[in-house]
């Protein structure tokens, strides 16, 4: 892909407005047992499929992929969730999270291919979070001009990630998760799955999911929520890395991350 090209000045305005954010104070870290994958990470060239919980999103990476771009993608997506949520707090506030996050992300050098953010309509009578999250990546993917197989397996990485927080021994994921996208009034979670395509270009397909409802119970993700008294909003981006922004970047994300990224972060296999 061509990436527009950036100015020295350019990149020192963003910087300066990325340092001029206000992050909310890192949590501690979350009690897990042994057997948690937590924030570590994985072996060096490493082509398994794994994917994070990343504050309030699920972030799933199709085998093959960098472990530096793997980083760059996780480090990035939280930096930009926690302006958000830091500006944003409130469960009626998705929209203005959703512009935000999508500011942020484009400042810290993700290209939008496009983006929309819209009411979610559905015959059912009850919802469960991941089944509308999986809809939307798999409009996302079908609408995209995506290269080769990477549609399908951006899809199959995102349903793989969901899947995987339900398994024994993932504790801390599911809980990292259910602190933050749990609201009282609803649910706010983000979904994402990110590939590398032939020329090494990091491509995301990025969803989100906002509910409000007046019986929310429970984990945001895996219960049925009443069609009839929630009020749900979608939204989607496809997305590509100019990997020399972010380079520019990178230092300045990483200090000012600082603890988050033991505490808001947990990988896990998948």
């Amino acid at each position: 892909m061509q990436f527009a090209p950036v100015s020295l000045s350019q990149m020192k305005d963003q910087l300066a407005q990325l340092e001029a954010y206000e992050l909310p104070q890192a949590p501690a870290p979350v009690a897990t047992s042994r057997s948690s994958m937590g924030a570590r990470s994985f072996a060096a060239g490493a082509t398994s499929p794994d994917a994070a919980v990343v504050c309030n999103g699920v972030v799933s990476f199709v085998s093959g992929m960098s472990e530096q771009n793997k980083a760059d993608v996780r480090n990035s997506y939280l930096y930009a969730s926690l302006v958000a949520s830091k500006q944003f707090p409130k469960e009626e506030d998705g929209a203005k999270w959703y512009e935000l996050f999508a500011k942020v992300m484009n400042e810290l050098g993700w290209t939008f291919i496009n983006k929309r953010y819209s009411r979610f309509s559905s015959q059912d009578t009850s919802l469960s979070m991941d089944q509308v999250g999986l809809q939307v990546i798999g409009s996302l993917v079908a609408s995209a001009a995506l290269p080769g197989a990477i549609g399908p397996a951006l899809l199959k990485a995102a349903g793989t990630a969901l899947d995987g927080l339900k398994k024994t021994g993932n504790e801390k994921p599911i809980n990292l998760f259910n602190r933050n996208a749990s609201k009282p009034g609803g649910g706010q979670f983000t979904l994402s799955a990110c590939a590398e395509d032939d020329e090494g270009e990091v491509i995301m397909a990025f969803g989100a999911v906002h509910c409000q409802s007046a019986d929310s119970k429970g984990s945001v993700l895996f219960v049925n929520w009443n069609n009839a008294s929630s009020q749900i909003y979608t939204g989607d981006a496809r997305m590509v890395l100019n990997p020399l922004v972010y380079t520019m970047a990178r230092d300045l994300v990483l200090k000012r991350l600082g603890q988050n990224i033991e505490s808001a972060i947990a990988n896990y296999e998948i």
